[in-house]
């Protein structure tokens, strides 16, 4: 695996270090590791270890210099065989970004299904809502180093949660070895000279301390860059303040481990939220105590008493109190260190560089494929043909599914994430390829701007302009509609008589479970025969005496518990049926309207044999492997049963009376609904000789 890393420089700071450590760990696992960069000391020391390092302004926010650089970089992706792009920085991350785009549109216009570059992102602060912030959260995968990061790119920026990987910084053990306690009492602070870091605090906070310890030290290592505003207004704070050679400042400091060494305590004492906090881990890892301010994400990494001392951002009394606290009680000070230094124990560089290591994993050689299907509950069931199809064919690779809440009920477990008719965030997952099994015009405009290289659906309506790849249609039975579909999209269908759904038997038993609790008549028997009580279509539906006459049939002639299925519109007709069944004897468990789409699913899977209108439930029945006898009224067979009865009559019976030619009327426009009257003795012969073929 290839993997090119970008960002601006190559100098002292968290972000350069974080991409240093994981070039080392990439190479000793037999990687490939490219850095692109403007270039800085640490460049010697990726290519000693055996990177590459590519020099490129990455760092210029100029728009034509950007501009300039994402074919350049395209170039560079292709002719080293770049597998990741890793954007470490918003103005690199924008021209990283691009190249990807531009090298993917390239291959898949020579490929149907080409092998793909697969861009992430790492997230080091809190960015601001701004135009040059969002290619951070445009990642395949966005790694933030602390949950607050993670919440403020869902919220802020609206990336998908199932994007976001947190993955903590870490220390190296060999390169922070723990010191010897020091007497001197030595505060030192390691970051860059910004006002963020609230330096000018610490400053305010020493010059308290030092009238009572004049002994006391403030050490500041880090790099001044920009800027020189800033740190003017610290000289001017040392002068004001008379502490002379009390402070010193170092300047970036290369041997970090070494300078902690000789710290007696270290500050962190910013003013605005960290994204980590790497100064508090590194200075654990040396057995030294901290102190640091009560913010985010600090104050996610210390226990205030336990592992350092935490101090009210911007205030100097506070920070001088605490400072003078560890001065006078070193019992506390070296508590607190270590404790630190057991907690650093638990943030390891080599964990860090696997966990970024397995997000690579994860995406290398796969595609992020959305999957719309925004449908009633029998047409998602249906459709989990194609979408299993779908997935057994890109193994791996995320499945992001806008749908209807059915959609997400049955797929939900199986895809990446799932979501309502939501365009933003399609779009903000960045699809590769998306199949529309819906065909609406909404679903149509929402597959066409999702910005995925390849849309497909089928060449209705808008469709034929809309997706790159319009599939004509052709009707017939569903299932055979969708192998069309799917062998004309490029996809291996997979079996038609595949089982779509899994139950456990543990689900099974809960299920048996629920049945005895709404057991409202009779015992408890083994066959478990599921009447479903209605369609939403009246016409479509047995009325209660034809269900009476049905359940009362069978019940003579096998030994079966009757489950009643149906929604809450069902519940005056189900009170009926108990009242006249239970008199019986018959063995009857009501269930109308007290399940949920996954309790059905399991409790369908768990029946002896179902009967059904032509449903939801007759597609859950197909797709579950579950005995069912389908009967049809005023609609087709051909256009609603999965595949030809012939092919499927060992498990799924029909019963059509072809007395009235199929009208496709909710309301019967007669009198007496001719297509269902006398429809009870086929249904009972049926399941019968189904019950007696399958021993069900």
């Amino acid at each position: 695996m290839k993997v090119l890393q970008i960002l601006p420089k190559l100098d002292s700071g968290g972000v350069e270090r974080g991409t240093v450590e994981v070039c080392s760990y990439l190479i000793s696992q037999g990687h490939t590791a490219i850095v692109v960069s403007s270039g800085g000391w640490r460049q010697s020391s990726l290519e000693r270890m055996g990177a590459r390092h590519i020099r490129m302004p990455v760092h210029s926010k100029n728009p034509l210099v950007m501009l300039a650089q994402v074919p350049r970089l395209a170039h560079l992706i292709e002719e080293l065989g770049v597998d990741i792009v890793h954007a470490r920085s918003r103005v690199p991350g924008w021209i990283g970004y691009h190249a990807v785009r531009w090298v993917n549109r390239r291959r898949f216009a020579r490929e149907r299904y080409p092998k793909v570059v697969n861009f992430v992102t790492t997230c080091h602060g809190l960015y601001s809502r701004g135009p040059i912030s969002w290619v951070m959260g445009m990642g395949r995968r966005v790694i933030t180093p602390s949950q607050l990061i993670a919440e403020h790119m869902h919220s802020v920026f609206g990336v998908p949660e199932a994007k976001i990987v947190v993955i903590p910084r870490g220390v190296e053990r060999e390169e922070f070895p723990k010191a010897r306690v020091v007497d001197e009492p030595i505060f030192l602070i390691v970051s860059r000279i910004t006002p963020n870091k609230g330096i000018h605090v610490a400053l305010e906070a020493f010059a308290k301390v030092v009238r009572n310890f004049p002994s006391a030290q403030l050490w500041v290592a880090g790099d001044v860059g920009r800027k020189e505003k800033y740190y003017s207004r610290l000289r001017s704070l040392i002068t004001r303040f008379s502490l002379g050679s009390s402070v010193r400042f170092l300047g970036p400091v290369k041997d970090v481990a070494g300078l902690l060494a000789k710290a007696y305590a270290v500050l962190v004492p910013s003013v605005y939220p960290e994204s980590f906090g790497r100064a508090v881990l590194e200075a654990w890892a040396v057995g030294r105590p901290v102190i640091a301010s009560d913010l985010p994400a600090l104050n996610e990494l210390i226990a205030h008493s336990q592992t350092g001392l935490l101090a009210r951002p911007g205030d100097p009394g506070d920070w001088a109190e605490k400072m003078e606290l560890l001065i006078r009680r070193r019992d506390l000070a070296s508590a607190l260190a270590e404790r630190g230094f057991r907690e650093s124990q638990r943030y390891s560089l080599e964990e860090m560089c696997e966990r970024t290591l397995k997000v690579y994993e994860e995406v290398y050689g796969t595609y992020s494929i959305g999957i719309i299907k925004t449908s009633s509950f029998g047409d998602v069931v249906l459709g989990t043909y194609s979408f299993e199809s779908i997935r057994r064919q890109f193994p791996g690779s995320d499945l992001v599914v806008v749908g209807s809440e059915y959609t997400c009920d049955l797929w939900g477990e199986r895809a990446k994430d799932c979501r309502g008719v939501d365009g933003r965030w399609l779009r903000r997952w960045g699809p590769d390829v998306v199949f529309d099994l819906q065909g609406k015009v909404k679903t149509q405009f929402l597959a066409s701007r999702s910005g995925a290289y390849r849309t497909l659906g089928y060449a209705r309506k808008l469709g034929r302009f809309l997706y790159t790849d319009p599939i004509e249609y052709v009707q017939d039975f569903p299932l055979l509609e969708q192998v069309r579909f799917l062998r004309s999209a490029g996809i291996q269908p997979i079996p038609p008589e595949s089982p779509l759904f899994e139950v456990s038997d543990e689900e099974k038993e809960t299920v048996r479970l629920k049945l005895l609790a709404n057991l409202v008549s009779g015992e408890m028997k083994d066959r478990l025969i599921g009447i479903v009580m209605s369609s939403r279509w009246k016409s479509k539906s047995l009325d209660k005496d034809q269900i009476l006459r049905v359940i009362e049939d069978l019940s003579a002639k096998l030994k079966a518990t009757f489950v009643l299925l149906g929604v809450d519109r069902d519940r005056e007709v189900a009170k009926e049926l108990v009242r006249e069944l239970s008199s019986k004897g018959i063995s009857l468990v009501d269930l109308v309207g007290r399940s949920s789409v996954k309790e059905l699913l399991r409790i369908v899977a768990s029946l002896s044999l179902l009967i059904t209108p032509d449903s939801a439930l007759m597609h859950l029945g197909f797709a579950l492997k579950v005995p069912t006898v389908v009967y049809f009224g005023p609609t087709s067979p051909q256009r609603h049963v999965p595949l030809p009865p012939g092919r499927i009559k060992a498990r799924f019976r029909v019963v059509y009376l072809d007395t009235c030619a199929p009208c496709y009327k909710k309301d019967c426009p007669r009198e007496v609904k001719v297509c269902m009257e006398g429809i009870e003795p086929r249904i009972v012969e049926e399941a019968l000789e189904l019950s007696y073929n399958s021993g069900s």
